[in-house]
Formats: structure tokens, sequence, C-alpha cells
């Protein structure tokens, strides 16, 4: 079904419009057909949309059904709901519901339009992805079964998500019992459970999920039971569940309510994205030249969410991951938050899984019938290119993973922060600003004298290289401090 095709990689930066207004909008564009293509990954957390790429070259990487995006040359928001939504809303939304109106950090944020307009058109097309069933194939570091005594390889089931334009393939398959993959039952019964918690208003809830009715423990069931029969019809049953829920407005009116995404909801898309890109390549993207910038370490979701959360970012804003690997957290970034998101990375095999992931991530983010913000993924080093140099003279939020950078990297990088605007904030593993720096007459130049560092906390399992917490740093450009000083000495 699969044929192995050296991946061809154009350049181009893939841009999902974001609609400011209610009114329809076409479905992305760069998401037409599908294209065979080669993944790549990186360790731990996920996120990169694909891009169409302008310089074709040959890599090694598998190739998937699925059409590439290129580019050119990684918890906590929840969901919110506006404060002056009408009454009518509001007793449609149950207790739980409301309650998170009044998050405090959420308030003041600008209004985000969370549904995809376009995917709940009713001429909303399936964009191409990598289903659920051609996993296996592609998999080779996994063997796999059949999920029912005596059932075909080929034998496949059809699930509905929320939005008008998706069915995804789901093969009845397992890992054999001496090897770890993919798990079909475990992505059907999460993937359920999600569409419950976040898209059906509580009187639907109740019945969906009930302990022991509720669709998702019905599929599991009729798993342990090896029964396909039961399987089939539970998720035909679903299947017109979703669409009866989306014909009768039920589904977009729990959505139009809603001003942000969940980390939890989130995480579910990344993860779905990650196992059919990153998982299939991660023997692409374990090869580095020690002692150099290029080497990586993931900041995890749950870790990446905290950050969002706690800089309030927002979806007019700007945010920019330098070095950005497979581009894990621009995607998040502009899922979550809804703004503008760039990232930039240098080393060829992760721009190239970046694609992947890119392409995956928009068609999934459609399929579940959400917006997100304008992504652009840049092939080559930050401290020259062109676009990047550009984005960050407007660019709010500045992620630096500089962990392992070398110090010469590092003092590159203070060398960019003097053209960011005022009130820029970068956010960082390492302090920028060293212990008891403070401004004089011999470094009154220094762009360390710009940055305001505030050190804050991240906990366990948020970065892949270890499961301990630690600590990172928010700079804020603030000439405050340096000019107060300049006027003083001139007294």
């Amino acid at each position: 079904m699969f044929t192995k095709k050296p991946l061809i990689v154009k350049k181009t930066t893939v841009t999902v419009k974001r609609t400011s207004q209610p009114t329809p909008s076409p479905a992305p564009s760069h998401l037409r057909k599908p294209v065979a293509r080669a993944p790549k990954a990186r360790p731990s957390s996920l996120g990169s949309p694909r891009r169409d790429n302008s310089s074709n070259r040959d890599s090694p990487i598998a190739s998937a059904k699925r059409k590439k995006p290129s580019r050119s040359a990684s918890a906590t928001p929840d969901f919110g709901y506006d404060d002056e939504s009408s009454d009518d809303v509001d007793d449609f939304l149950d207790d739980r519901t409301k309650r998170q109106k009044i998050d405090p950090l959420q308030r003041g944020l600008p209004k985000r339009n969370v549904r995809s307009q376009a995917a709940f058109e009713e001429e909303a097309r399936l964009l191409p992805i990598v289903h659920a069933a051609d996993i296996p194939a592609l998999d080779k570091s996994t063997k796999y079964e059949s999920a029912f005594k005596g059932l075909s390889e080929g034998s496949v089931v059809n699930f509905q998500f929320p939005s008008a334009a998706a069915t995804e393939r789901f093969a009845m398959v397992k890992p054999m019992s001496d090897t770890h993959g993919y798990e079909t039952a475990n992505d059907i019964t999460q993937t359920m459970h999600m569409i419950v918690e976040y898209y059906l208003p509580k009187s639907e809830r109740e019945r969906f999920d009930n302990e022991t009715t509720g669709f998702p423990q019905r599929v599991s069931r009729a798993i342990n039971k090896k029964s396909e029969t039961a399987l089939i019809e539970v998720i035909e049953e679903w299947n017109s569940e979703m669409v009866r829920l989306r014909k009768d407005g039920t589904i977009t009116k729990i959505l139009d309510a809603m001003d942000y995404i969940t980390p939890s909801l989130a995480e579910r898309i990344i993860n779905q994205t990650f196992s059919r890109t990153v998982s299939l390549n991660l023997k692409y993207l374990h090869h580095y030249e020690a002692g150099t910038d290029n080497v990586y370490g993931e900041l995890l979701p749950k870790f990446v969410s905290q950050i969002l959360r706690d800089l309030r970012v927002s979806s007019d804003q700007i945010f920019v991951d330098l070095g950005s690997g497979v581009g894990n957290v621009v995607l998040q970034a502009a899922l979550e938050a809804g703004c503008e998101s760039w990232g930039c990375e240098i080393m060829d095999k992760y721009c190239e899984v970046a694609d992947l992931q890119q392409g995956e991530f928009i068609a999934r983010c459609y399929m579940w019938g959400l917006s997100l913000g304008d992504t652009h993924l840049e092939k080559g080093d930050f401290t020259v290119n062109a676009k990047i140099l550009d984005v960050l003279k407007r660019a709010d939020v500045i992620l630096v993973n500089n962990q392992v950078f070398t110090p010469k990297l590092n003092d590159a990088l203070t060398t960019l922060f003097l053209d960011l605007k005022e009130g820029a904030r970068i956010v960082s593993l390492k302090s920028f600003v060293p212990n008891g720096h403070k401004i004089s007459a011999r470094n009154s130049d220094s762009v360390l004298n710009l940055l305001r560092v505030e050190q804050k906390e991240y906990f366990s399992k948020c970065v892949s290289w270890t499961d301990q917490g630690g600590n990172y740093y928010i700079s804020t450009k603030d000439s405050t401090a340096v000019a107060r000083f300049h006027a003083q000495d001139s007294r």
C-alpha cells in the first residue's frame, strides 16, 4: 500500500489563517492532497506542522501517505468562557464548565475564536493525514497482530471526529506481547474521553461516558472480549451520535463559548500527531555532534503550558522558539494560545520531521474542529535567518532552550536581544544575566543591563532529560534601569 520513496522537502511556510469574525473561512489550502513523504522525530514532546518545500532533497526518512508542508530554508491554559455569555448559553453549560470563567489568570485576555468555522461546513473535506490504520505498516520497530482472533489484517473501522470533515481509519491490531508500539484501543478511548469532556454538555456527557454503558467502556469491553461485531456496533453508534450533535448545533454551541484551549485537549492532539510522524522516525533524530550547540532536549507539553500560562500569552501576540527542533512548542503555542507562532531549527533531519508534524497537526486540529494561530517554521541558523531576525523585532515572547548552548552562542543571542521591542520577554533555561550583575560605568553599554530577570520554578516531568524539577528564567527587556543610571551619572 505504501512504497518507500525519498522524502521530498520543499521550502515554504505553512500559514493557517485565524478568523477574527465568526464567518466561514475556506479549508486550509496547504493540506489538499496526500503526497508520499517521510517522517522524523525527536524524543519526548511533540509538535510541528508540515510545510511545502521548494527545493527537493533526497532523504532516507520513511515515507507516509500524506501531503508534506514545507519550511523555509515540546500545561496549563484551561477552557475559558466569555463572561458576557448569554443566559441561554449559561443554562446550556454545566457548573463545572461555568466555574472556569472566573480563572483570574485568563481574565483580560483578548477574546479568541476557538472553533474552526470551515471545519463545520457541510462541504468540509477530509484533509490528508496519516491514518491510525497506516501506522503498523510504517512502524518498522514494532510487530503487530490482530486484536481479534481470525480477523483479517486489512479490517478497519472509520471513526468520526467532532467536525464535518473528519473520519479516520483505525486498524484492529495491537503490538505483539514482546513489543511496545502504537495502541489502537487506547487512542480511540482517550479520544472519546476528550470529546465527551470538552465538546458535550453535562446532559450528554453522563450518557456518553457512563461507567458501565459509556462509549469508551463499551469499546474496551469489545476488545477485551475479542468481539469484532460488538466493536463495530459501538463505533457506528458513536459516529451517528457525532453527526447528530454536530448538525443540531450542540458541538458548535460549546466551542463558540470557549475562549482558550485546555492543555489536556491540546496534548491529546499533540500525542496523536506524534505517534503518526515523530515516533515513526525517531532513529533519524538521535544523531548529533557532542560538544556543539546541536544537542537536543525537549520541553514537555506540561511545561510549555505552564510557560504560556505564566506569561499570559494571548492570540494577539507573537511567539518565537529559537532552536525549535521538530516544532513541538511552536505548534502547541499556536493551538493553546492561538498566537502567531514561529520556530527556527538548523538540523536538517529535525526540519524534515517538523514539516511532517506541522501538516499532520494542522489537519488534526481541523478534524477536531479547532482553530490555531499562524505557524511558521524556518530552517537555518537563527542568528542570521532574515525572517527570524525580522520577526524578533515584533515578538512578544521568545523561548530559548539554552540548557546546553555554548557560551559563544549565548553571547550571540544577547546581541539579538538589542533589537527586541520594549517589554518583550525571553524564556530560557539558563539566565543570560549573571548573578550579582550590576550596572556600572564600565558595563553601561551592555545589553544585559536591558534585561530584568525573574526566576521561576518548573516541577517534575516537565523536560525530557530528567524527571526532576528545576528553574527557568523570564528576562523582560526593560530600559528603565539603564536610563535611570545614565540620568544619575550625568548629574
